[in-house]
């Protein structure tokens, strides 16, 4: 109960404390994010799972309220490994493991809708997606050569549309939370990370 309350407390006191960051046209932004994707991860069975990764980007704004807000995300590499039965000429234990790594760049704009507290926003933009998967094979007997897979490669590009909010620590620091759906690799993308207002 005491957590609770406390963590209420917390929350009304962040919020009360809150500042509008300023929309105006030419103003610049820039943060950072942590980014989680439910479509990026490999999972054990070669299908997907959550993705863990890092998202960099910006906010220039073209006029009050209206931002063209350039961003990329990379999501930290998922692996899972397997073991084959045994074969001809080949010990227990030879194995493959798979691998894949996933980058995404966006042109969003976004339109404020700006309260005493908070900046709500909604964004729609273009996507452009990298997938590189890989396999390798593991525990190989040292007499054996086997002939290396190469690298898959898989760009694509398609829309981004979500919502976001900003809630201003100061009139140069803010937090920042968002969620948008990617078309291309049809997922929803969640941020939570903190931004700099540098004019």
């Amino acid at each position: 109960m005491n957590k609770k309350l406390t963590l209420l407390v917390l929350g009304f006191l962040i919020f009360t404390g809150a500042q509008s960051i300023a929309q105006e046209k030419g103003k610049i932004r820039v943060g950072s994010a942590l980014v989680i994707g439910t479509e990026t991860g490999l999972a054990d069975d070669g299908g997907s799972k959550l993705g863990v990764g890092l998202n960099f980007g910006g906010d220039y704004f073209i006029m009050d309220n209206l931002s063209i807000s350039p961003s990329y995300s990379f999501f930290f590499e998922s692996s899972y490994s397997e073991i084959f039965e045994s074969s001809p000429g080949f010990s227990p234990g030879l194995g493959a493991k798979y691998s894949s790594r996933f980058s995404v760049f966006n042109i969003d704009g976004k339109y404020y809708f700006s309260t005493e507290h908070i900046n709500l926003y909604g964004l729609l933009g273009l996507t452009l997606t990298r997938e590189k998967t890989g396999a390798s094979y593991i525990n190989v007997p040292n007499n054996i050569d086997l002939i290396p897979n190469p690298d898959v490669i898989n760009n694509n590009t398609g829309l981004n549309i979500g919502v976001g909010v900003d809630l201003g620590l100061s009139d140069k620091i803010y937090l920042n939370s968002q969620i948008n759906y990617n078309t291309p690799l049809e997922q929803l993308v969640i941020n939570f990370g903190v931004g700099f207002v540098f004019n």
